[in-house]
């Protein structure tokens, strides 16, 4: 699993950029972020001056899922950081995940609507735990990379 950080881009509803920490992170469809694009073309009536009768509209990225932790002090600041993670649906972050030694960013990712956060009681364990805490907030994320090379 992954440690993950999602910062969030500021937009004109929106003047925040708040930044969350997860404990970890992990992505049962696919294993990983799907950052390559599928384009979309449209064929031309006639060859243009590249001699191609093919123009790429746009390059179209699959949705991806992504399951993070968080640890919350107790179960009212997982309820208030649960309702923060469902806030975020239709906004665009910045996506950082560390896997060991290796740190790989993902600029401007699309947080799609559907964000299912579930505060759970009980006092987590594992590698960056803090030991003060008494719940963690279980949210599942439907991301879409939005650009090349992100």
């Amino acid at each position: 699993m992954a440690l993950a950080t999602l910062s969030l881009l500021p937009d004109t509803r929106h003047g925040d950029s708040p930044r969350y920490e997860f404990l970890a992170a992990q992505f049962p469809d696919t294993g990983m972020p799907i950052d390559v694009g599928v384009d979309t073309e449209e064929e031309l009536s006639s060859a243009g001056v590249d001699y191609l009768r093919w123009r790429t509209l746009r390059a179209d990225y699959p949705a991806w899922t992504m399951i993070t932790w968080a640890e919350a002090l107790d179960i009212e600041a997982a309820r208030l950081l649960a309702r923060k993670h469902w806030g975020t649906a239709g906004r665009l972050a910045n996506l950082t995940l560390t896997w060991g030694t290796r740190q790989v960013s993902y600029r401007r990712v699309h947080i799609s609507p559907g964000v299912i956060a579930q505060p759970r009681p009980g006092t987590p364990a594992g590698v960056g735990v803090s030991g003060a805490s008494t719940a963690t907030v279980q949210t599942t994320w439907i991301l879409r990379c939005t650009e090349i090379g992100s």
